[in-house]
């Protein structure tokens, strides 16, 4: 896992995972505008899937004061693993700590 804060103008891409990305996808994160990545490799054989290699990728921009924040997570088998609920979860724990 790596949770990244940078101030930004805009949206960007504050990940520093440079793949060539199997998705990309908008999505929303609290609210906010956000973009989803999603990279994976490995062998496949009919319903067996071994040595996958993953990565996952989001990053959301808080407009109001201007910060882009981004969750990334690498690992074996990701599949089913709802990225968005952590990054909601993780960014308000880091709001809430804040007030």
């Amino acid at each position: 896992w790596v949770y990244r804060i940078q101030p930004t103008e805009t949206l960007e891409d504050i990940s520093g995972m440079y793949l060539d990305w199997s998705y990309t996808g908008e999505t929303k994160i609290s609210g906010m505008d956000a973009m989803e990545y999603s990279y994976v490799s490995g062998e496949q054989e009919g319903d067996y899937i071994d040595d996958l290699d993953c990565t996952r990728v989001i990053n959301w921009f808080d407009a109001k004061n201007k910060v882009t924040y981004s969750l990334a997570v690498m690992g074996g088998n990701l599949n089913g693993m709802d990225t968005n609920v952590f990054a909601e979860d993780l960014f308000n724990l880091t709001r809430n700590l804040k007030n």
